[in-house]
């Protein structure tokens, strides 16, 4: 018989699967909500529309590319790999990770400031108020490093 510790902890991993499961739903919606803005700023791109002052769209483009691909890796691991992979991923993804979500916070703490009677810093005109979207991916994001890196193997 096996002990009642173990197969908790196995429930518990299950339930932590389950419930990622069910955020990488909304997630993969919410994946689909820049691809406006990504058509735009390439069509732009490509035919040579794009004019100096707009380089902010194409900077906050890759950090959005970046931020969905790193995203999506650890996402992807996390749920259809074993847990010694899972935590062996290069920390290459769990730097960039880190760094667009500090990017994503950033940018809406940025825009709250005229809100809490501060300057405009980020204008709602600016290329970089997309990046605050990415708040919403910061749940799931301290979800997957705590699978990562504060449970037990």
């Amino acid at each position: 018989m096996r002990p009642l510790n173990f197969t908790v902890r196995q429930h518990v991993r299950r339930f932590s699967k389950a419930a990622f499961a069910l955020e990488a739903v909304f997630l993969a919606y919410l994946t689909c909500l820049p691809l406006p803005f990504f058509n735009n700023v390439w069509r732009r791109f490509v035919t040579g529309r794009l004019t100096w002052a707009e380089t902010g769209d194409i900077l906050s483009l890759l950090i959005i590319l970046i931020g969905l691909v790193t995203g999506w890796r650890l996402a992807f691991a996390f749920l259809f790999t074993d847990r010694a992979r899972f935590r062996g991923l290069s920390r290459g993804w769990w730097i960039s990770a880190t760094a667009v979500a500090s990017a994503s916070l950033l940018t809406l703490l940025l825009m709250a400031l005229p809100a809490l009677g501060g300057p405009e810093v980020v204008p709602v005109t600016s290329p970089w108020w997309i990046l605050s979207f990415g708040i919403l991916f910061i749940p799931s994001f301290i979800h997957l490093a705590v699978e990562a890196r504060l449970r037990a193997v």
